[in-house]
């Protein structure tokens, strides 16, 4: 039996007003999302990245590159090297530093079966030849599993603050160096940002211009205060109401 209706345009006045409450909130949506995003900060902006240093030089091999490349079912751009590999670029690290990236290690087509464990390390050398080990890691995507993926990590620098010398992303085979060139060591996004403010250095005297004292908030109240007392006539303040004192 055909459905038989009021006849006073209800059920269409109904429905236009579900189709403008759900197209208002979707624009709402699509808006809130905007100011989110135009809100969130951006991020810092690296004092050092590798990629660039790797895609302007002039000199670097045919087997060391800038691309994006697949692994591990995600698509990323990194610096691929041909294992064994080592490559190094001067740095300086600054105050508040840190070093991101990701790395792994893959092979064409992901075919791990003839793979040989990777030694994968981040070193930072400084100008008296010291060396300092930011990353030493072996991968063995072939007998690990778990190895198979990317890895994302941040280093803080801060033990480092202030050396320069050169930072270095080395890739050796173990245990079977004559398979080694089937192997690939991808580093993503290795770059040195400065993520925290320069470190404030304490005042040595209160006639100091380069620096403030830091007060806490409740302290410079009661001084304040104490200031206010001394100043007033005692028949002025005796009129005035009393401030809560301070917990």
């Amino acid at each position: 039996m055909p459905a038989v209706g009021t006849g006073d345009g209800s059920e269409g006045s109904v429905g236009g007003e579900r189709a403008g409450f759900v197209e208002s909130r979707a624009r709402c949506i699509v808006v809130a999302a905007l100011l989110l995003a135009c809100s969130a900060p951006e991020p810092p902006a690296p004092v050092w990245d590798l990629m660039t240093l790797v895609r302007d030089d002039p000199a670097q091999p045919a087997e060391r590159s800038v691309r994006s490349i697949g692994a591990w079912r995600e698509m990323r751009t990194a610096v691929v090297m041909q294992v064994p590999a080592a490559i190094s670029y001067p740095v300086h690290v600054p105050d508040g530093g840190v070093l991101d990236l990701a790395y792994t290690v893959t092979a064409l087509f992901e075919i791990v079966d003839n793979l040989p464990p990777v030694h994968l390390r981040v070193v930072l050398t400084d100008e008296t030849g010291v060396e300092h080990s930011l990353l030493d890691r072996v991968v063995d995507v072939r007998a690990q599993v778990p190895d198979r993926r990317w890895f994302d990590m941040r280093i803080d620098l801060a033990p480092w603050t202030g050396v320069t010398g050169t930072l270095s992303f080395r890739a050796d085979a173990e245990h079977a160096p004559t398979g080694a060139l089937s192997a690939l060591a991808l580093f993503s996004a290795p770059r040195i940002s400065r993520v925290r403010a320069p470190t404030r250095r304490a005042c040595s005297s209160s006639r100091s211009t380069a620096c403030e004292p830091i007060t806490s908030t409740r302290m410079a109240i009661t001084a304040r205060r104490r200031q206010r007392s001394i100043a007033c006539p005692p028949k002025v303040c005796a009129s005035r109401t009393p401030t809560p004192a301070l917990r």
